[in-house]
């Protein structure tokens, strides 16, 4: 700012700033965490969480568009590109690992402004683009200042994430339905007609977590071949999980609770602390125990801990619509998935792509249903 005649302060015009490559989050640094901290990111939206995902998605390069005055960042969007096929794909930085995505801003205005300037730089781009960035606000101003600015995008509805606000006490009886309730029951009866003996663990020191991992690998890798499925330990995926746990573990931002039958792990819960909000991260439970309801289980240990804490007033249930989530709460956290080409024919080569058709196909589709609709016709005036 610069003083006037008077003691008016003018305050400097703002600029919009650029930075790519693998430490551009650092670039903002410090400025970036107190913007976060300003606009109430979600912890699965500040540095560190990204910052993880850039060290373990290589493929991509991040390009972060800011939006400054003076030395304050008023506002910035965490984009990251990967050139393939003669193409380039743009996504938000946590693309895949993040169920929500935030473009922080300190103001609408500003917000709008960052938009606005998104749009004009990816329509300045050369060559073939698509734009993905999920999980966004339902009302994100700079998520409709793109959509309206791109003429080829599309801002649909997501999936919703249930939210258990804790605003009927602090027994989880008052969340319960009687079913839900007896249900438990008849599974802990179960594991005692079984000769077994339950217990539950919470961890959230690091290094006790680093040596928990390996277990929980594990168990999470069963569980996915339960489904003719596998996980690939070293994958992208992976590396950027145990990372980012490794983190929020140093943040004190991380709390695994496990349920044990006989002292074998048969269920796990990751629990993100986040601010007055406790996020469920990840829950998996081994297939072979699933007679014991385990995972329902392992769910309950984990409320019964959060609701004993003053501190938090919601639990975050994460994506998706799960019976077991709605056993629990009514309320669903919406978002939007906004999606941009760089031209419509770009974009129907895309639906075209990701439905595994080619154009030779909805040729044939438009001459099969010309012929029928041709034929049913002469039938409908044959019998007149």
């Amino acid at each position: 700012m610069s003083p006037r005649p008077g003691g008016i302060q003018v305050l400097p015009p703002p600029t919009f700033e650029e930075a790519t490559g693998p430490d551009a989050l650092e670039t903002f640094g410090a400025q970036l965490d107190d913007l976060h901290s300003a606009v109430g990111a979600s912890v699965v939206a500040r540095r560190s969480y990204l910052d993880s995902w850039v060290r373990t998605y290589g493929e991509y390069e991040p390009w972060i568009i800011a939006l400054c005055r003076g030395r304050e960042l008023q506002g910035a969007f965490p984009l990251a590109r990967r050139r393939r096929g003669g193409w380039t794909k743009v996504v938000s930085i946590g693309h895949g690992v993040s169920g929500h995505t935030w473009i922080p801003a300190l103001s609408k205005s500003a917000a709008e402004a960052l938009g606005a300037e998104t749009a004009a730089r990816l329509q300045a781009m050369s060559g073939r683009w698509k734009l993905s960035v999920r999980h966004l606000h339902p009302d994100d101003p700079a998520a409709q200042t793109l959509h309206a600015r791109l003429p080829t995008s599309a801002l649909t509805p997501g999936d919703g994430a249930p939210l258990l606000p804790f605003d009927r006490g602090r027994d989880l009886r008052d969340y319960m339905s009687h079913n839900l309730r007896r249900t438990l029951q008849k599974r802990l009866n179960r594991i005692h007609r079984a000769g077994l003996t339950e217990s539950v663990e919470r961890v959230d020191d690091p290094i006790a977590l680093s040596l928990l991992l390996p277990e929980l690998d594990a168990l999470r890798r069963r569980r996915a071949q339960s489904f003719g499925a596998d996980v690939n330990l070293t994958g992208a995926h992976s590396q950027f999980r145990v990372l980012a746990l490794e983190r929020l573990a140093q943040d004190g931002a991380v709390e695994v609770t496990t349920f044990r039958l006989n002292g074998e792990l048969a269920a796990y819960a990751i629990g993100l602390r986040d601010g007055t909000c406790y996020r469920m991260w990840e829950t998996r439970f081994e297939p072979s125990r699933s007679w014991f309801g385990v995972g329902l289980l392992v769910q309950e240990a984990v409320l019964k801990h959060v609701l004993a804490d003053s501190r938090f007033v919601e639990c975050d249930l994460q994506r998706g619509l799960d019976q077991h989530k709605l056993q629990l709460t009514q309320t669903i956290v919406a978002g939007n998935h906004l999606t941009a080409w760089s031209s419509p024919w770009f974009r129907a080569r895309d639906h075209l792509a990701r439905h595994g058709r080619t154009l030779a196909y909805y040729k044939w589709l438009g001459r099969y249903a010309y012929t029928r609709l041709r034929r049913s016709r002469t039938i409908q005036l044959r019998r007149r």
